[in-house]
């Protein structure tokens, strides 16, 4: 079984607790779960804190077996912070690379985005796993997803697109994932649970999501999400963590 597990970390941001204190939750709550691969959103990176590595480099430090890592700058803020997407694994990575995403003159959002793809290996022959953070726009969205699905073509038929996508199940924006047969795994895995993961306080909507391509849709031995006691000091981030495990 191959389990893969996705979280929006939101920075260095502290409405949901320190850094330090969601670390120790985020260390504790995947490792928990046993996860080979773990993707990552709204990842900082700054020189002048914990020596410059970036907080998925800081998990992998602190998570059993984890050894690659490879984290991608998607813009600088203002204060010198680099924001990204990253990925560590249990597994050798085979290939990495990213695409920057369109950002469309005028959107509410000012955001530049990214997706990654790193690519390993398994019995069954390689496979991508895309790491995506979409806008919360609609319109801009949509362009997002149509990039991804021009990006994945260009890799391995067996590929799975995760991450914080910003969009509700029923949008649109989905539409092109759905006319090249991507599955929405939550969505097949038939589970009478609503799948909320944000915000981690009262999760009252579903945004974060794992897309499988047809040579994957079958695989799926369960999804779910991952969120410490309510009685919790701090929560993981203002998203939970989703993580599925998939027959490969």
């Amino acid at each position: 079984m191959l389990r893969i597990a996705t979280l929006n970390l939101n920075y260095y941001v502290e409405k949901h607790g320190t850094w330090e204190l969601r670390k120790k939750l985020i260390v504790e709550q995947l490792q928990s779960k046993d996860p080979h691969i773990i993707i990552f959103q709204a990842v900082a990176k700054h020189a002048g804190r914990y020596e410059g590595k970036d907080q998925a480099f800081q998990l992998c430090e602190e998570l059993k077996d984890f050894q690659s890592h490879y984290f991608q700058e998607a813009q600088t803020s203002a204060d010198g912070t680099q924001q990204g997407n990253a990925v560590i694994a249990t597994l050798p990575m085979i290939e990495k690379t990213f695409q920057a995403l369109t950002l469309k003159n005028g959107s509410d959002d000012t955001n530049q985005r990214i997706i990654t793809r790193t690519t390993f290996k398994s019995k069954e022959g390689k496979f991508d796993l895309y790491n995506a953070h979409f806008s919360w726009v609609e319109e801009q969205a949509t362009i997002n997803v149509e990039e991804a699905i021009q990006f994945m073509e260009k890799g391995n038929m067996m590929a799975i697109l995760a991450g914080d996508l910003n969009t509700q199940a029923d949008s649109i924006a989905f539409l092109p994932f759905q006319k090249k047969k991507f599955a929405d795994a939550w969505y097949i895995s038939g589970k009478e649970d609503p799948g909320y993961t944000f915000e981690s306080d009262n999760p009252s909507i579903r945004i974060d999501y794992f897309w499988l391509s047809p040579a994957l849709s079958r695989k799926v031995n369960n999804i779910e999400v991952i969120a410490p006691s309510k009685n919790s000091l701090a929560r993981l981030s203002d998203h939970h963590a989703l993580l599925i495990e998939l027959d490969i």
